[in-house]
């Protein structure tokens, strides 16, 4: 059978994982918390409800044969890190921010954004619950060319944002997301990947071939 062309309605760029211009921004390197101690705290976590899959599914059955197959639901918010996320400040001065996003049974998220702004010397990060998963770093090089307006698709229903400026860092970090896109299907090869990195178990069936 013919493969079928995939438009990515509700994510058009999350989904290229490998080749959106967002994935390629990335600096590497590891959030702060990963190899340092950080002191116990609980991290405010933004749960959203899943979106109604019977109603996208009777949606998806009307546009797929029009060739629009959606993988994601967009979902409107408004958070950044005056209003949500929960803020350190560690023994050697540095700074860190994290907030976490879960949304019960999607197979990835991704997240959308009204402004992307990171001070001299911050490094935001963002990975799945393995942390075996792991964007960044965005630093300030993107402030004004290239500016981040989406990043890519992280496995697993639920997601954490992490920002740490060192001591001394001057200015605020505005992360001021828009939307989290619930991906619920067409993801599956890539979800399993880290699934199963991290587990030996493959986490969803594999797509049927089309």
């Amino acid at each position: 059978m013919m493969m079928r062309k995939i438009y990515l309605v509700a994510a058009a760029l999350l989904a290229l994982v490998s080749t959106t211009t967002h994935a390629q921004l990335s600096e590497g390197g590891t959030p702060y918390s990963f190899d340092h101690i950080v002191p116990a705290t609980k991290v405010q976590q933004k749960t959203l409800p899943a979106p109604d899959l019977v109603q996208l599914a009777i949606e998806d059955d009307l546009n797929d044969p029009r060739m629009e197959y959606r993988v994601g639901k967009n979902i409107s918010v408004n958070w950044n890190p005056t209003n949500s996320g929960t803020w350190q400040t560690m023994p050697d001065g540095t700074v860190i921010w994290r907030l976490e996003i879960t949304s019960p049974g999607a197979m990835a998220l991704g997240l959308y954004y009204n402004d992307f702004w990171v001070p001299a010397g911050g490094k935001v990060f963002i990975y799945n619950d393995y942390k075996n998963q792991v964007l960044g770093a965005y630093t300030s090089a993107y402030n004004t060319q290239n500016t981040i307006r989406a990043t890519q698709m992280v496995q697993g229903e639920k997601l954490t944002i992490e920002y740490h400026a060192p001591a001394g860092t001057v200015g605020f970090p505005n992360i001021d997301i828009k939307q989290v896109v619930y991906f619920y299907r067409g993801v599956e090869d890539f979800v399993n990947g880290y699934i199963e990195e991290a587990t030996g178990v493959s986490g969803y069936p594999k797509a049927d071939p089309c």
